[in-house]
């Protein structure tokens, strides 16, 4: 069985090697030992004789050409040599360099510098490949030069950068909880690399860079730099150095208690090349890479694996001698892209390349000094897909021969806090002369303020303090206070630099802001914020708009048109009322005069009286309409008036609803605020997140650009300004406004909060109380103390002008005052009628009193007219005969005599004439005559 194995195997691979075109690949070998070039010509007879890959269609045999370097080489004639002896007459397909160490200077070497020289020789090398678009694999080299593609555009790299131990002190930092560190490297670009790789890495996890430290190498005094590092809070170092930098950094750090207990050194492993270090190592922990010592062995097959893949591509050789363009031969760019972009996978090592041609997928030895010797305390692995850190931290000896993880903080028992006025986060009362401020105000202290040779003494007291004081119980740390000096929250000046409480956390002059402190990008980027202590946001103040009630206000659920209209419409139906009951046959005034009843009719002031009773819904005593048709048209004016009364009665509550004091704006929205006008005018406050918000906000520029010269320098000012009608609104923090507006119910908030943000306590980069105070303030919202705090300081416990604003509203004299004027003046019509109707009786009266005078005087006249006539009658009757019928019969000439007499007498006198004396026609027209005159009423003058 074995034999028939070995005959099908024996038959594939003579089938595959007659089947497959063998290609030459020149690859140049520059190196320095011997022994390095006979080691790479075992390893590439050892590739040339493995199995072809079933796959390729070509089989590729490497051809080494070796270019050894020379000790001391400078860069012009190495790049004479690598084109004189590589590249002309042989096309060579990539370049691999081995160790360079012969080009170092060696008296350097032993001083702990690093060799300059080197690294510009070295350069050639990969320069002259790049020129020509020929890969080079460098196996050793780590120095940061080479990732800059704009020069080395076809440099390979088998060992990492030592920028990459980055990702080794993240880890690092990240598994001991550490968070926040200091940074030191040199200002080469070794230095810069290292440091920009850790801060990108930091910013995406919870480390914060306390400070960053360059310096210049090569230097012996380092004490500038030290006496930086004593100051910071931070106590976790991470020191990029060559070897005599570090020495001698290391040394002053020690002479300044930096390497006692507590504190952390975390190291590059270039400081290793010095074999000697001294006892100033002891606790350092130091990444070092473990070198490849396949390297070699995979950059050849690499090589022949990019070729292989890319040969169907494959359009011409490399450039033969120097004086050809090497941008005309594209092949090599592709063995370059194939080698960087692809992971490549070997029995026990897969090896990947960055875009910058980088290996990514490495190993390293954590390593312990400790009394000048090496210790493994972990490992750590690197690829394309995750970082992975085994430490075990009981076998690490930290500086000082301490055993335990240090916390890496520089605890302070003591902050300096810088506070400013912002009721009522923070009053500031006058401190009374020989008293202090507790005795004063519970739970007040002092807090001084000073500025430009000028100094006061103040108590404080009020939200934040209160604050401050729960915290500080709990961490068990003292505080002092002051005011800040020019009393501003803080901007850039035209010099970038920060003034108010920035100014005075920047410059270090302050451990901590106290403050209603908003969280800004701006602000964070130079100093550091705890968890917020307060959620709000940005609203507007304003006076509340006083009642529109008038004297008249009860007129007011109907237009001054529609009173009118009723008003007439009232007297129409009156006249017409009237006019109908007047011509119908059934009306009152008909009955009157044909019918024995006692009722009235109905005239035009008791039709008046009828339809102002029906709309009023008074009682109607008197006038009402008799006819059917002035009956229908009362049915339908009482129909007219409900409707109308329901429709008055209605509006009038909602007239009641919405006469209440409100705002003059509904928001931000508002036109006034977004088109502003000289009558209407607004400001925020100078230096403040709310005037940033505004400034960065493009849509509210125009807003912008009308506060920014009307800005106040406090809130205090604008407050007062709006009291006294000097501005319409004022823009600011929602919970300074909440709280004047529960002050004063004179003012209200008015529209939806924006720009919302928080409140925090602000401290310098990398302060190490910055975890355990936030974490405070955390606890302090879950068990309920800062909601205590809102109701105490903002809120008030006072709700008065809340209640006074959802109660129902209910009608007061304000609103009913013409209801009452009205009142008031139908009395004074009615006493000014009556005087005139007392006149007028008056008057009548006297009149009437005249007449009965006039009536009593005639009667007496009249009574004794009719004596005298009776004395008359009686004496004629002696001198006349009755006549037979009865009447008498006087004489003719006595006759005119007694007419003659009567004449003279007023007196409706009925005289029968004898018919024989008189003629019967002229008796007749006499006695029409007589009677006429006898009736006639004689005129009595007053």
């Amino acid at each position: 069985m074995k034999i028939f194995k070995l005959l099908i195997f024996t038959l594939v691979y003579k089938f595959t090697n007659s089947s497959k075109q063998t290609t030459d690949i020149s690859v140049g070998y520059v190196y320095c030992e011997p022994e390095e070039l006979i080691r790479a010509e075992g390893i590439v007879n050892e590739l040339n004789n493995e199995i072809v890959n079933m796959n390729s269609k070509s089989r590729a045999r490497l051809i080494l050409r070796g270019l050894q370097l020379k000790p001391n080489e400078n860069t012009i004639s190495l790049s004479l040599s690598i084109c004189q002896n590589l590249i002309n007459h042989n096309p060579i397909y990539a370049v691999i360099v081995g160790k360079s160490h012969c080009l170092v200077d060696k008296e350097k070497t032993t001083e702990g510098l690093f060799d300059n020289d080197y690294i510009s020789t070295l350069s050639a090398v990969a320069f002259t490949c790049a020129y020509y678009q020929i890969p080079i694999i460098d196996l050793y080299s780590r120095d940061a030069t080479y990732s800059d593609k704009s020069i080395f555009s076809t440099y390979v790299r088998m060992s990492p950068p030592y920028f990459h131990q980055a990702n080794i002190w993240l880890e690092i930092v990240r598994e001991f909880d550490w968070k926040s560190v200091n940074i030191i490297h040199s200002i080469n670009t070794e230095g810069k690399m290292l440091a920009a790789k850790f801060q990108y890495l930091a910013d995406h996890h919870d480390v914060k860079i306390a400070n960053e430290f360059e310096y210049n190498a090569g230097r012996d005094n380092y004490n500038d730099l030290i006496s930086k590092l004593v100051q910071s809070n931070s106590k976790v170092y991470l020191l990029q150095a060559e070897p005599k930098d570090a020495y001698n950094i290391l040394k002053q750090a020690e002479e300044n208690d930096l390497l006692t207990s507590g504190n952390v050194w975390i190291t590059n492993d270039q400081i290793l090349s010095n074999k000697t270090f001294s006892k100033l190592t002891n606790g350092v922990l130091i990444a070092e890479y473990v070198e490849g010592v396949e390297n070699l062995f995979y950059s050849l097959a690499i090589i022949k694996k990019a070729y292989e893949t890319l040969y169907p591509y494959q359009l011409k050789k490399p450039p033969l001698n120097c004086s050809d363009n090497g941008l005309e031969w594209d092949l090599g760019r592709k063995i370059y892209e194939e080698i960087i972009f692809n992971m490549h996978e070997f029995d026990d090592k897969k090896i990947e390349f960055d875009d910058d041609g980088d290996r990514i997928s490495t190993y390293y030895n954590i390593i312990n000094l400790n009394n000048n010797k090496k210790k493994k305390v972990g490992e750590f692995t690197l690829d394309s897909k995750s970082m992975n850190l085994k430490i075990d931290s009981s076998l690490i000896v930290w500086p000082g021969n301490f055993k335990h993880k240090p916390d890496g903080t520089k605890w302070s028992s003591k902050f300096k806090i810088v506070v400013i006025e912002e009721k009522p986060f923070i009053f500031k009362i006058p401190k009374p002369d020989n008293k202090k401020c507790s005795e004063f105000i519970n739970n007040s202290y002092d807090c001084p303020w000073s500025y430009k040779n000028k100094s006061r003494n103040f108590c404080c007291y009020g939200y934040c303090i209160d604050l401050i004081k729960k915290i500080s119980d709990k961490l068990d740390f003292d505080y002092e206070l002051y005011l800040a000096p020019d009393g501003l929250y803080g901007d850039l000046d035209t010099n970038k630099q920060w003034n108010g409480l920035m100014g005075e956390l920047v410059s270090e002059r302050a451990d901590l802001i106290l403050a209603p402190f908003t969280i800004n990008p701006e602000r964070a980027q130079y100093v550091d914020f705890t968890k917020p202590f307060k959620y709000q946001g940005i609203t507007i103040l304003v006076k509340r708009k006083g009642s529109d009630s008038s004297l008249v206000s009860f007129l007011q659920p109907f237009k001054d048109g529609l009173w009118v209209i009723i008003l007439l419409s009232v007297h129409i139906v009156a006249l017409v009322l009237y006019l109908l009951d007047r011509f119908s046959p059934f009306g009152r005034f008909k009955l009157s005069k044909t019918e024995n009843t006692e009722e009235d009719a109905l005239n035009l002031s008791r039709a008046l009286w009828f339809t102002w009773g029906v709309l009023l819904n008074s009682g109607i005593g008197e006038g009402t309409p008799r006819s059917f048709s002035a009956r229908v048209l009362g049915m339908v004016w009482a129909g007219f008036t409900m409707i109308m009364v329901a429709s008055y009665t209605a509006n009038l509550a909602a007239f009641l609803v919405l006469d209440r004091p409100e705002a003059s704006i509904t928001g931000i929205n508002d036109a006034r605020l977004r088109n502003p006008s000289d009558n209407f005018s607004y400001a925020s406050v100078k230096g403040s997140a709310v005037e940033r918000y505004f400034k960065r906000q493009v849509e509210l520029s125009t807003m912008y650009r009308t506060m920014e010269n009307k800005n106040y320098n406090t809130a205090e000012d604008a407050i007062e300004d709006l009291r006294n009608d000097k501005i319409q609104a004022f823009i600011w923090d929602s919970a300074r406004l909440e709280y004047e507006a529960r002050k004063s119910c004179d003012f209200i908030t008015t529209g939806e909060l924006f720009g919302r943000s928080s409140y925090a306590l602000a401290l310098k980069k990398g302060n190490p109380w910055l975890q355990k105070i936030s974490l405070n303030i955390l606890t302090l919202h879950e068990n309920g103390f800062i909601e205590d705090l809102d109701k105490e300081w903002i809120l008030l416990n006072n709700t008065s002008c809340q209640i006074r604003d959802s109660s129902p509203s209910t009608l007061g004299l304000t609103n009913m005052a013409g209801v009452f004027m009205l009142v008031a003046g139908g009395i004074i019509v009615g006493i000014f009628l009556i005087f005139i109707e007392i006149a007028y009786k008056k008057r009548k009266d006297k009149k009437v009193r005249q007449h009965d005078i006039s009536r009593n005087a005639f009667a007496t006249w009249r009574k004794n007219v009719e004596k005298r006539k009776l004395r008359a009658t009686q004496g004629s009757f002696n001198e006349g005969t009755r006549h037979e019928d009865g009447f008498l019969k006087i004489p003719i000439s006595s006759h005119y005599q007694k007419i003659n007499s009567i004449r003279t007498e007023p007196r409706k006198t009925n005289f029968i004439l004898d018919s024989e004396e008189i003629d019967p026609k002229i008796k007749m027209n006499e006695s029409k005559s007589l009677n006429r005159k006898l009736t006639k009423t004689p005129k009595i003058c007053d």
